[in-house]
């Protein structure tokens, strides 16, 4: 069965996750970032997965990536935000 798993990773940690579970669901499956979720490398999907992080209780909207964005804290490492959400 043809399956994409798509996410958005800050910092990796959904990534691996994304990964994993593709790996899980079989050789057909591919696990793809926001920008590479195109509608031509996700057509005749027949199973669609999304993944996440939760930052502030909820989604990662525009505001907060952009506070990710000028003050990324104690952070493990500079966060990716070159994916849209």
């Amino acid at each position: 069965m043809k399956s994409v798993v798509v996410f958005e990773s800050l910092w990796g940690n959904t990534a691996a996750i994304a990964r994993a579970v593709a790996e899980g669901l079989g050789p057909e499956a591919r696990a793809l970032s926001t920008g590479e979720a195109t509608m031509e490398a996700i057509e005749g999907a027949e199973l669609l997965v999304a993944g996440s992080p939760v930052l502030a209780f909820g989604l990662p909207t525009e505001k907060v990536r952009e506070g990710i964005r000028t003050s990324p804290g104690r952070a493990p490492a500079p966060p990716d935000l070159s994916n849209p959400s």
